[in-house]
C-alpha cells in the first residue's frame, strides 16, 4: 500500500533560511508527493538597504514566491512582523499553534536554538512552545490538538554541534541552488555557493558519494 502524503510545515525566520537551512529536503519531500508549507516570521522590511520599507517587503516576498515555486512549496505563508523586533509572545505562540492546527500537519522543521542570529533564537523558542501547546487541549478556541509525528531542527548560519538525522540531498542540489539565487536582493550567485559549501562539507565528512547533505536535530522540548 503506498503511504499517504504528509503534509510539513517549515518555519523560516527570514526569506532565504528556508532554503539555506533545508531547500534540498523541501525538494525531495515535494517530489515525492508530499506537501510542504513555509512560514515566514519576518516581513523583510530592513532587508534590503536603502530601499522603502513597502517596496522591501513586496521584494522579499516576490523572491520568496519564485523560490518557493522551484522548490515545489504548496503554500508560502507571511506573518510580516517586523525584522529585528521578533519577541516571544504567548499571542505569537498562538499565532503558530492556530496555523498548525488549521493544516493540520504531520511534521513541523524550523531553527535549532543556538543560532546567533537573534531572530532565528526567538523563532525557535516561540515554535517549540507552539508546538506541544498546538498537542493540547489549551486554547480550544485555535482549532481541535493535532499530533505532530516528527519535529526537526535545521541550521541556518550556525552549524549544528549536535545532529541526529541526515538527509541526503545530492539529487536535489541544483534545485537548492536555483531557489536560494532567486534571492537577489540578499546574495550574489558567489554568495550562494559559498552558503551551499556546509552541504558539501557535510557530505564529505560522512565519507560517502554523496555530493550534498543537510543535517537535523530531532526537537525534544
Amino acid at each position: 500500500m503506498k503511504d499517504k502524503p504528509m503534509s510539513i510545515l517549515v518555519v523560516a525566520p527570514h526569506h532565504d533560511d528556508e532554503v539555506i537551512g533545508c531547500g534540498g529536503t523541501i525538494a525531495n519531500v515535494t517530489r515525492n508527493g508530499h506537501q510542504v508549507d513555509v512560514i515566514y516570521m519576518t516581513a523583510g522590511n530592513v532587508g534590503i538597504p536603502g530601499v522603502e520599507r513597502s517596496e522591501a517587503i513586496k521584494k522579499r516576498e516576490a523572491e520568496a514566491q519564485q523560490a518557493c515555486m522551484i522548490l515545489g512549496v504548496h503554500k508560502p505563508i507571511f506573518l510580516r512582523h517586523p525584522d529585528r523586533e521578533l519577541e516571544y509572545s504567548i499571542a505569537l505562540v498562538k499565532e503558530i499553534v492556530q496555523i498548525l492546527r488549521n493544516g493540520p500537519y504531520d511534521g513541523l522543521v524550523f531553527p535549532h536554538p543556538d543560532e546567533k542570529d537573534r531572530d532565528h533564537r526567538v523563532t525557535h523558542e516561540v515554535v517549540g512552545e507552539a508546538s506541544w501547546v498546538a498537542s493540547s487541549k489549551y486554547f480550544p478556541e485555535l482549532g481541535e490538538p493535532v499530533q505532530l509525528k516528527t519535529i526537526l531542527m535545521y541550521e541556518v548560519w550556525t552549524p549544528m554541534q549536535v545532529f541526529n538525522t541526515q538527509y541526503d540531498v545530492s539529487d536535489t542540489f541544483e534545485t537548492k541552488r536555483d531557489a536560494l539565487v532567486k534571492y537577489h536582493s540578499q546574495l550574489t550567485a558567489e554568495q550562494a555557493n559559498r552558503i551551499l559549501g556546509l552541504n558539501t562539507y557535510r557530505a564529505a565528512m560522512h565519507g560517502s558519494e554523496k555530493i550534498a547533505v543537510e543535517v537535523f536535530r530531532y526537537y525534544d522540548r
